[in-house]
Formats: structure tokens, C-alpha cells, sequence
């Protein structure tokens, strides 16, 4: 793994010195829809460490993220690396979670919580795991909750069945490992992330690969 990464081996999360990790954490939502968050600081963090918290969970909004995106935000970038700061001075681990998206129109003037992602997604995490490809404190989870497309296309992309073209988990898996990154990739099932039973004949192929479900 990374200094201070993880690896997956089986069922299981290992930290760098080769012991069994169990994260613990909280979602901090806002960042998907307000791109300077909402009472973010680093009481914030504080206050959800305290709870026992060892990892916490950023949404992020792809269109926020991209220059070009209607939506796009020039301090965006800062306001995030300011957040995992604030999380990592404090021992936590950090997940990046593509929260909202666009269909894969860059001008949409309304993204939001999609079916799935798209090719624009690709293009944002490509962007993203270039930035922290050296941290291994920050996980990456590809998106937030997919929904109403079979496994097929979960997989391998295709058809949405509500107008955009879908990229796979498998492309936004690539798309990370094609940077040389190697933090740990979380994936969520279908029927909005708590369905896994599809993955064992749909797995995406690779490694430090967790599979996430949302109960």
C-alpha cells in the first residue's frame, strides 16, 4: 500500500504495517451541492472524531470540479484539499465520494444524484485520483448510490434507459488506475448501493477493490 494506505487481501482491509484496519465513519454531506460546503471547519471533524469517527466522507459534484462544466467552480479544488486537511491533521482517513452528475452533458444547469455516472465522470476521476494518487489516507468511491440499470451496465456501461450513454464501475475503475493510483476503490451495488447480489458474476477486475452496500 501506500505510506499510510491500505490494502485489500480477501475480506478484509490492511493498514501499511500489514494489520487488519476497521474504518468507522460519518458522511459529511454538502459538498455535492454547495461547492464551499456548509459549516465545514475543523471542529467539524473534530466533533465527529469524538464520536469514535476514523474516516469521513466528502460528496463531491463532478461539475463543480471540471473546468468547462456550467456549474464549474474555480475554488472548488481548494475547498476540498482544505477539508481533507483539516480531516488528515486530525488522523482521519478521507473518502471522495462522486456524489452528483450531469448525464454527461457538462452544461447541465441541474446535476444532481443520477441513475449512474458518465462519460464525464471518467474525465473527473481521472482528474481526482491525479491530485491524491500519493495520499493513501483518501478513498476513492466511484459513485454515490447506483440505481434502475442492470448489472451489465453497472459494469460495463451502456444504455442508462433514461437518455445519457452510462460509464461502467469497470471504466471508473480504470480511469483511477490508469494514474498510477492505488487507493483503495469503493464500489457500490445497484438499487441504490445495497444490493450486492449481481457482483459475483459482474466483479469488477482488479485490485484493493471494496465493495460497498448501503443498508
Amino acid at each position: 500500500p501506500l505510506p499510510g494506505g491500505y490494502s485489500v487481501s480477501g475480506n478484509a482491509i490492511y493498514d501499511e504495517n500489514g494489520d487488519k484496519h476497521l474504518f468507522h465513519g460519518i458522511a459529511r454531506p454538502s459538498t455535492e451541492w454547495n461547492p464551499s460546503g456548509e459549516n465545514l471547519s475543523k471542529a467539524d471533524f473534530a466533533l465527529q472524531q469524538s464520536w469514535g469517527a476514523n474516516v469521513t466522507r466528502l460528496s463531491l459534484n463532478q461539475d463543480f470540479w471540471l473546468p468547462g462544466a456550467a456549474k464549474y467552480s474555480s475554488s472548488y479544488e481548494q475547498n476540498i484539499d482544505t477539508a481533507i486537511t483539516w480531516a488528515e491533521e486530525l488522523g482521519m482517513d478521507v473518502i471522495l465520494d462522486l456524489h452528483w452528475s450531469d448525464k454527461g452533458d457538462l452544461q447541465n444547469g441541474n446535476p444532481g444524484q443520477q441513475r449512474m455516472a458518465d462519460q464525464n465522470s471518467v474525465t473527473f476521476w481521472t482528474s481526482v485520483a491525479n491530485k491524491y494518487k500519493d495520499d493513501g489516507h483518501i478513498l476513492f468511491e466511484l459513485y454515490n448510490e447506483p440505481h434502475d440499470v442492470s448489472w451489465e451496465v453497472w459494469l460495463n456501461g451502456g444504455d442508462s434507459g433514461d437518455g445519457f450513454q452510462v460509464a461502467g464501475m469497470q471504466d471508473l475503475y480504470d480511469a483511477v488506475r490508469a494514474t498510477g493510483a492505488t487507493n483503495l476503490a469503493l464500489i457500490g451495488g445497484l438499487d441504490y448501493a445495497y444490493n450486492l447480489q449481481g457482483v459475483p458474476a459482474h466483479k469488477v477486475q482488479g485490485f484493493n477493490i471494496v465493495y460497498v452496500t448501503h443498508p
